[in-house]
């Protein structure tokens, strides 16, 4: 299974321009064929990031929201996560939300994150970290993605 971070629904729904938002378009679009997971705590970062950085409409997120919820299966946080993501920040060294997203992340069974933000490569229990922008995961991506025809 694969999860996904905030960046990811972020650049889907960016304005062209940057060369993310075709990518991230295309993952999102390709992600319907596998078993894929979007953790409430990244639809919450989502929603705050489009409102705060003004991507797009406040109302529009909310809707890209509304159509994801159906499409993917999501998982809730819970107090144990909390306290695992308190570890896991400390342990590796990365922000507590980031840690609480791979934390729900893997208690769901996704054993791939796709983020730009978190360390390319890094495992964190049983989940790998994946950066889908970096060309070099093209063929792993591919692999775990299979692509459209």
């Amino acid at each position: 299974m694969i999860a996904l971070d905030t960046n990811i629904l972020v650049y889907a729904v960016s304005p062209g321009g940057d060369p993310r938002h075709a990518q991230a378009a295309a993952i999102m679009e390709r992600l319907f064929l596998v078993s894929a997971i979007i953790p409430l705590q990244v639809l919450g970062e989502f929603l705050n990031v489009a409102q705060r950085k003004t991507i797009i409409d406040s109302d529009i997120a909310r809707q890209r929201v509304e159509e994801w919820l159906p499409l993917f299966d999501t998982a809730v946080t819970d107090a144990a996560d909390l306290l695992e993501a308190a570890r896991v920040s400390r342990s590796s060294k990365i922000q507590f939300f980031d840690a609480l997203i791979c934390t729900i992340a893997g208690r769901s069974g996704a054993r791939h994150l796709l983020s730009e933000d978190i360390q390319d490569g890094m495992v964190i229990g049983t989940l790998t970290i994946l950066n889908p922008f970096n060309p070099t995961n093209q063929d792993r991506l591919d692999a775990l993605i299979k692509p459209l025809r």
